[in-house]
């Protein structure tokens, strides 16, 4: 039994292939882009750091309903897919922690960006400025099922 991976990337990555799968299946011809425009999943790109923050979904605050925290998962992972490898590092990473039960180092050995970085690019991505970023911490230690 492995350790749970941060449902930010549990989350992220079901929300992404399942948006991508339903794109495939029903909406032939329009991009995943603008399925996501009309919310049919989640709700818009987060404007500012979500109440709970991806270091907050990484241990035992799991539960995070609000709907900018859900979109958080689903566009944290499509920023990484998009700058950080594409789908073949996300799939590839999964089948890494399959192997290792240990999410930091294949985050970096699978995406080529450290934990802390991404959190970054993240909070850059959101557009907060650099002296409003959380301060960051160790990761959590993982949970089991």
């Amino acid at each position: 039994l492995h350790d749970a991976l941060p449902i930010w990337i549990r989350e992220g990555s079901a929300q992404l292939i399942g948006l991508l799968a339903t794109n495939d299946l029903r909406n032939a011809g329009k991009s995943y882009v603008d399925l996501k425009e009309e919310d049919a999943f989640v709700g818009p790109k987060p404007e500012s750091i979500c109440a709970k923050d991806l270091q907050d979904a990484e241990g035992k605050e799991k539960i995070m309903p609000d709907q900018c925290s859900q979109a958080m998962h689903l566009y944290a992972v499509s920023l990484l897919v998009a700058k950080f490898g594409g789908l073949e590092a996300l799939f590839n990473f999964h089948r890494l922690y399959g192997l290792n039960d240990d999410w930091v180092n294949d985050f970096k050995q699978a995406f080529g960006i450290s934990r802390e970085d991404f959190y970054r690019e993240w909070w850059a991505y959101l557009g907060i400025p650099q002296s409003d970023w959380p301060d960051l911490q160790p990761p959590a230690p993982p949970e089991r099922y």
